[in-house]
């Protein structure tokens, strides 16, 4: 069976190059681009993995991973970031 990937990003070559790569490993990719469709995403469909960007439009990828580790614990998240700081990287 294939996981379910889930991506939040709001570069839209970002979300092109890394749906890319997993489709072509044979995973089953949904892409959006901010945090608020992901958690709307997830409240549809279940997905194995969500890959977030740290830095997106309305909801962040902070408070996104906050928000799915309470409603969606079985979900693992994959945070990335163009941004990375100690400060961003010990948050989440």
């Amino acid at each position: 069976m294939s996981l379910n990937i889930l991506i939040a990003e709001d570069e839209e070559i970002t979300l092109k190059h890394l749906k890319y790569a997993l489709e072509k490993e044979g995973y089953a990719v949904t892409g959006v681009k901010n945090g608020m469709d992901a958690f709307s995403k997830l409240e549809k469909e279940e997905f194995d993995i969500l890959i977030a960007d740290i830095k997106m439009p309305g909801m962040d990828g902070i408070t996104l991973l906050g928000k799915v580790k309470e409603s969606y614990p079985g979900t693992d998240v994959i945070i990335i970031t163009g941004f990375g700081s100690i400060e961003s990287a010990v948050a989440a």
